[in-house]
């Protein structure tokens, strides 16, 4: 009798108390991020960005935020977003570059769940994936106007382009960026390769090589550290003559310290501008300012418009697939970066491109925003 008793009472712990412990996660916004590696300086302020983006509303009802490092791994952002689902997530913010997002949008699409990007500029990020959005331009976008301004204001007649063999987001700018200088009646003298962090010796060498070319100027679609590499490498008077462009890879303050007054002048296209008078930039900045004692890089604002994006339409009690519906319907979002409107490929249309000047120690300065 005891016996049947004791049994009785298992069956019943299993048919009511297991679920109960091994039911399905509360819902949560996962975030992938670059926290540790080269990256992490622009990981980590993305991430408090997204934190203040999601502070804004009450505390109960704030949603849960799950945040793993990716260490810029591609492979380990695909991993590490099957953990994010297994542990609830029903949308996620991240990763930063086009190489995890592209890793990462499979994993996406095959488990339902969407995904987010900030940052992730390049070709293919978005296209053919109704489960991947991104709230930033495209890589064609920002090297369209880059190679217009270059070509039209600055009146550069031919250029040099070096491009990082490692990345598919250099390659993917420097194949527009040279296609629209040349149909602008520009000569691309020629395109350098190198391999990013695996080559100082070689970065330390592509300016100077350049500068033998004769060339007007030099576009370089790389990551700062690279791009500071190949100036500290570089003499003075090499660099005096020539007209330095950039992208988003640009963002970040020592490489303008390192490029005041050694060069002709240095131009590189972003997301966001600390002078632009956009609605809501001045409190996002004033806010981030204060908790980070720094100002914000253009992936810390676009890190924070997704984040405020993604907080309009997530709802820890629908699905996945309800989340990405209401993703794909976002219209005329005012984030700081720029009116939002996403399109049928899941990237925003018509957004514009900031086109920044590197002219004095203390910071960039906003020049104008371009049509791409």
């Amino acid at each position: 009798m005891a016996r049947r008793v004791t049994c009785a009472a298992l069956l019943l712990f299993v048919v009511f108390v297991t679920p109960v412990g091994c039911g399905r996660p509360e819902a949560a916004i996962g975030v992938l991020l670059p926290l540790s590696g080269e990256l992490a300086p622009w990981g980590s302020q993305a991430r408090l960005a997204i934190e203040l983006a999601l502070e804004t509303g009450p505390e109960g009802s704030r949603p849960r935020l799950l945040v793993r490092d990716t260490r810029g791994d591609a492979t380990e952002a695909a991993r590490l977003f099957e953990e994010l689902c297994d542990e609830g997530a029903t949308v996620v913010l991240g990763p930063l570059t086009t190489d995890n997002a592209l890793a990462v949008g499979l994993v996406a699409r095959a488990r339902g769940v969407p995904l987010v990007v900030p940052g992730a500029t390049g070709t293919g990020v978005t296209g053919g994936n109704s489960f991947v959005f991104r709230i930033c331009y495209t890589d064609a976008e920002a090297a369209r106007a880059l190679a217009s301004f270059a070509r039209r204001d600055l009146q550069l007649g031919n250029v040099i382009v070096a491009v990082d063999l490692t990345q598919s987001y250099s390659v993917g700018l420097a194949e527009a960026f040279s296609r629209e200088f040349r149909m602008l009646q520009g000569l691309v003298l020629d395109e350098h390769a190198y391999f990013g962090g695996d080559d100082p010796e070689g970065l330390a060498g592509v300016l100077a090589w350049a500068a033998r070319r004769e060339a007007d100027g030099v576009f370089i679609p790389g990551y700062a550290k690279h791009v500071e590499r190949m100036v500290e490498g570089t003499d003075d008077a090499v660099l005096a003559d020539l007209v330095l462009l950039g992208a988003d890879g640009w963002d970040q303050p020592g490489l303008q310290t390192l490029l005041v007054d050694r060069v002709a002048g240095a131009y590189y296209t972003t997301h966001f501008s600390l002078d632009e008078q956009r609605p809501g930039g001045a409190a996002f900045v004033d806010a981030f300012r204060e908790r980070a004692g720094a100002d914000p890089t253009g992936f810390a604002a676009l890190a924070y418009d997704a984040a405020r994006a993604v907080e309009q339409v997530f709802d820890a009690a629908i699905e996945a697939a309800t989340v990405r519906d209401r993703i794909g319907r976002l219209r005329r979002f005012e984030g700081v970066t720029g009116r939002v409107t996403l399109g049928p490929d899941g990237s925003p249309a018509s957004k514009g491109i900031v086109l920044e000047q590197l002219h004095d120690s203390r910071r960039s300065r906003f020049i104008r925003r371009l049509d791409g």
